[in-house]
């Protein structure tokens, strides 16, 4: 049974002009990166650009100004929390909204929800009424 990962090579790979030297270890290992990137790359860009693609498009609409009931309530379901959490950083969002997002299960969201609510009580306790 392997443990390692093995390095398969043509013979012809390892003629470097070197006649009777060996490669070091970092040569090894560096091969062993490129190689590993390489095959890799190849299956996580397209999937990266499919997802980012998703989440891009549910960031921006939680950046919208004054975004509809539907889009916001869309917005609070979604398992991704830098999408609720654009949501908690939206300045036209209402104070029912931020106490939504208050009890968010991601910390950060449900923290930036809690300051921007307090803020906005702070303004309205300051602002005289006429």
């Amino acid at each position: 049974m392997r443990i390692c990962p093995v390095i398969f090579k043509e013979p012809d790979d390892f003629n470097s002009g070197r006649k009777g030297e060996s490669y070091s270890l970092s040569e090894v290992i560096s091969e062993l990166c490129r190689r590993t990137y390489e095959g890799a790359s190849g299956i996580i860009k397209p999937l990266g650009s499919l997802l980012g693609g998703v989440l891009t498009d549910r960031v921006k609409l939680a950046q919208k100004r004054f975004p509809s009931e539907d889009e916001v309530m869309m917005i609070l379901r979604d398992r991704n929390p830098l999408a609720r959490l654009e949501l908690a950083w939206n300045n036209t969002i209402s104070q029912e909204t931020l106490r939504l997002l208050m009890r968010d299960p991601d910390r950060t969201v449900s923290a930036v929800a809690r300051r921007r609510l307090i803020k906005a009580t702070d303004e309205e306790l300051r602002m005289p009424q006429l």
